[in-house]
């Protein structure tokens, strides 16, 4: 289905950006956690260099909220100076009041050292200009040389130009499919079929809209994945000859026919919005062809 194929290709780019996002994030891990084995994290200078570089946010914060670290991506994210950054509770100053108790939650159920339910987490944060941006953070869980733990390091990918991406395209796709349940004209949406010989021989359904149960008395339930012949075994050849032409050639038509099988008339355009695949817009049109044949005989 068109519809579906398209909700198909997104949750694919979505999985995708996914798997992209965890890739930098595990890859950022790999090279902190590194760092924390040599116990280099706070003290030595070329460290801070490396955080600096990286591309993610990188914030350490002590067991109280309180930050004692951030390297210059964070700066930059967040709208501030280091100096007006560390000493600052990370929960009252830098994330929304509406999500605060959140992730103060979560924060205290890794310093309880439950690091499996919280690796991964999103949430906003607050910029300096007041602006929300959404953040997807990779935690670890800091222990001092006795084992306690003492604070947590999480490294933050910014994902909020992918998160309103991804809401327009949903919003848009909303549209879309509104606009397709109020269409007055009937639509289907078909796949041809063809032979050794690629030549067309039937052609299945793939998506309908309401207007289209309407016009034809069939249900979109029983008539989606099934092909012409199945639904309708009585099909006059010129349906598929006709359509088969416009979903192989890619060229639009326009005609009026009769269908034997429903009994009706239709005035129908079909077009081809990708090879193999045709679209029919049509209206019902039988009541002003009985007319126009009445009219006929009483001359």
């Amino acid at each position: 289905m068109k519809d579906s194929s398209k909700t198909k290709k997104r949750l694919i780019e979505e999985i995708e950006s996914l798997r992209r996002r965890i890739s930098r994030l595990e890859s950022e891990k790999s090279k902190l956690s590194l760092l924390l084995e040599r116990n280099q994290l706070v003290s030595d200078d070329m460290t801070q260099q490396y955080l600096d570089v990286v591309h993610t946010m990188i914030v350490k914060l002590d067991s109280s909220g309180k930050i004692t670290q951030i390297n210059k991506r964070g700066c930059e994210i967040l709208g501030y100076e280091e100096q007006e950054i560390i000493g600052k509770n990370w929960f009252d100053k830098f994330l929304p009041k509406y999500f605060g108790p959140e992730v103060k939650k979560v924060f205290k159920e890794l310093m309880a050292g439950d690091l499996k339910a919280h690796r991964f987490f999103e949430n906003p944060v607050i910029t300096k200009d007041g602006e929300e941006r959404l953040i997807a953070w990779h935690n670890i869980i800091l222990k001092d040389l006795s084992g306690k733990i003492n604070g947590t390091l999480s490294s933050g990918l910014d994902i909020t130009a992918d998160f309103y991406a991804s809401e327009a395209l949903k919003e848009s796709e909303e549209k879309y499919q509104m606009l397709f349940d109020k269409m007055i004209d009937g639509f289907a949406l078909h796949e041809i079929i063809c032979d050794n010989e690629d030549e067309p021989i039937d052609y299945r359904f793939l998506e309908v809209n309401p207007s289209f149960e309407k016009m034809t008395g069939l249900l979109r339930k029983d008539v989606i994945g099934k092909t012409v012949k199945q639904v309708l075994p009585g099909i006059e050849s010129f349906w598929i000859e006709t359509y088969g032409k416009v979903a192989l050639t890619g060229k639009s038509v326009r005609f009026e026919n009769y269908s034997q099988d429903l009994d009706r008339y239709y005035d129908v355009v079909a077009f081809c919005p990708e090879k193999g695949q045709f679209g029919a817009i049509f209206i019902d049109i039988t009541d002003r062809k009985k007319t126009e044949k009445g009219n006929r005989k009483n001359r």
